[in-house]
């Protein structure tokens, strides 16, 4: 397991930056019904959230994010007063009390034969810790969470497993990558050949591995490799 060095919540605790945010936190619970809308969907009890207010104590950051998420605000915003109020779906949140926001795409890439993304814009933003990010090798400038569906990478990567991709890899070298062929979304370790040719491997071996030219290689876009795999238990 890795430790993180940094606590969840807020590093400023300044009194200046406390009642700033209670105020914009204030806004954003008055959008809801009641309190009790709103602590449901902070994920917290009604006091819990009131002490939030109060300054008694401050928010973890999976609270932030889920108020945030549930009435569209800026995260930057909420938790720091930078920026505009309103939120999209591409809202740049790079680090905030050493927690990066990583996009959370809406399609699966697929460890079978192929995945067709309907769209591919980011549907919301989850917190991970940055030296967690780097502690597997991902660059914390551009990650992107998404779904895996298929069984030809299985036992990494099963039916349904979250993964975590570094959208700035994307060079193959004997990693797994998600890329897309003929519009289609894939999973597979890449391995370029001194050739230029690329073979597609698959970690189930029912599934035989895929060689492809270099004309063909040269026209896969590599969406970014796969540094993190979540599994239940």
């Amino acid at each position: 397991m890795v430790k993180s060095q940094h606590k969840p919540g807020f590093s400023d605790t300044s009194r200046a930056f406390r009642t700033g945010f209670a105020d914009r936190l204030r806004w954003v619970l008055d959008s809801f019904e009641n309190r009790g809308e709103a602590a449901a969907a902070a994920g917290v009890g009604a006091n819990q959230l009131a002490r939030y207010l109060r300054g008694e104590a401050d928010p973890p950051w999976p609270v932030i994010t889920r108020l945030a998420a549930e009435k569209g605000v800026s995260l930057n915003w909420l938790a720091n007063g930078e920026g505009s109020r309103s939120s999209n779906a591409v809202d740049e949140v790079d680090d905030i009390a050493g927690m990066v926001s990583v996009p959370v795409f809406d399609f699966r890439a697929s460890a079978g034969s192929g995945e067709v993304a309907e769209s591919e814009e980011p549907v919301a933003r989850i917190a991970f810790d940055r030296d967690l990010l780097i502690a597997h090798g991902i660059s914390p400038k551009a990650p992107g969470l998404m779904v895996a569906s298929g069984y030809s990478m299985k036992p990494t990567i099963d039916d349904g497993d979250p993964i975590v991709v570094d959208r700035t890899d994307r060079e193959p070298r004997d990693k797994i990558y998600v890329f897309r062929r003929g519009g289609m979304l894939l999973i597979k370790e890449l391995r370029r050949r001194s050739d230029g040719t690329l073979a597609l491997i698959s970690h189930n071996p029912s599934y035989q591995p895929e060689e492809l030219p270099r004309d063909e290689a040269d026209e896969l876009e590599i969406i970014g490799r796969v540094g993190m795999v979540f599994k239940s238990v």
